[in-house]
């Protein structure tokens, strides 16, 4: 399980499991929004990149998505 939250313009995600604490930029943080707490599939979902790809360009987001992934493995 995961919780995040903004304090003082950081963007903190903590890993209750681990007890990690990790500070994210902005396209990964609104990712998480989109995700299960344990489930970052292979490729990014399509209802995320819709909602995001206004916000970030294409290769943030693919390059956002590949830093979950290999946090969540």
């Amino acid at each position: 399980m995961i919780h995040k939250y903004s304090l003082n313009g950081y963007k903190i995600v903590l890993d209750s499991n681990s007890g990690a604490v990790h500070l994210f930029g902005d396209a990964p943080f609104d990712m998480l929004d989109y995700l299960a707490d344990a489930d970052v599939p292979e490729h990014p979902p399509e209802t995320m990149m819709d909602a995001l790809k206004d916000r970030y360009d294409d290769a943030t987001l693919r390059e956002a998505y590949g830093e979950l992934r290999e946090l969540f493995q």
